[in-house]
């Protein structure tokens, strides 16, 4: 495991990002959620980003996504800064927020109308993409009768159709079984083979990490800092069986082993507070 990580000016830069939310409770009434963030996606590369529940991930894909503006520090995109500017990023979130009176194809045609372009051609890229996803055949199904992962594939067939470089997932799959999980984890993988898009993905899944990225950020407790950055050494494509590989299985365990030597001891932990 090491820190650091090469920068890219076609990649996705962090820099000194700080972020902190109004706390009546605490004396200076505010609650420091980020501490300086550094990180630097290359162009093209898949990093997962993990760490203590309650530490600020999901606070850092708000703020890239441009939902959210930091206190301090900037946020680039090939070279072009990106926080505060909505659009750039396409931002999956934990729930699929299907709606319930839309057809999928309706659902992934959303963004694209919102963007001016036509209806006609919005359905036919919507259609296109559910295709490539697997979900051809229920273009004209609703939410409710679709599996919870065909709607996790839907919610991101929504998410690349907008054709943005850079992809935040925030959790994809983990209201999901384990059995449905594991199968979207080696199906995004493919995805991600053939899109090669800039991803940055939370997780609270080790497993899921090892799988998915080229490198796994590691956070501290809140207030975060980037503790470690490593280097996930497996090639593609990724099978099912390197769940069970010797490597994999150790760096599994040294990671867990990692992120439990961050936490306090549990008489010491105290409440969680609602920021993710």
């Amino acid at each position: 495991m090491a820190g650091g990580g090469e920068g890219s000016s076609a990649g996705l830069e962090i820099c000194g990002v700080r972020k902190a939310f109004p706390d009546p409770k605490r004396p200076d009434g505010r609650l420091n959620v980020l501490d300086g963030i550094d990180l630097a996606v290359p162009a093209g590369r898949f990093f997962a980003l993990v760490g203590p529940s309650g530490s600020g991930k999901s606070t850092l894909l708000d703020i890239v996504a441009g939902l959210v503006r930091p206190d301090a520090g900037t946020v680039h995109f090939s070279g072009a800064p990106i926080d505060g500017r909505p659009g750039t990023a396409a931002y999956m979130m934990q729930d699929d927020l299907l709606f319930p009176w839309q057809t999928i194809r309706e659902h992934v045609a959303l963004p694209l109308l919102v963007r001016g372009v036509r209806r006609r051609e919005a359905l036919r890229q919507a259609e296109a993409i559910l295709r490539d996803f697997g979900l051809g055949a229920f273009v004209d199904r609703y939410p409710s009768a679709l599996s919870g992962g065909m709607r996790q594939r839907a919610a991101l067939a929504r998410a690349l159709v907008q054709g943005t470089a850079l992809v935040l997932l925030d959790e994809p799959f983990g209201r999901l079984d384990a059995l449905t999980r594991a199968s979207l984890q080696e199906w995004l993988e493919g995805v991600y083979r053939r899109e090669r898009r800039t991803i940055l993905m939370v997780t609270h899944d080790v497993e899921e990490a090892l799988y998915l990225a080229d490198r796994i950020v590691v956070f501290s407790p809140r207030p975060a800092r980037v503790v470690d950055v490593v280097e996930v050494p497996f090639d593609r494509p990724r099978t099912r069986s390197l769940r069970a590989d010797g490597a994999f299985v150790r760096l599994k365990a040294a990671l867990l082993e990692r992120l439990l030597a961050l936490l306090p001891e549990p008489g010491d932990r105290p409440a969680s507070a609602p920021f993710r």
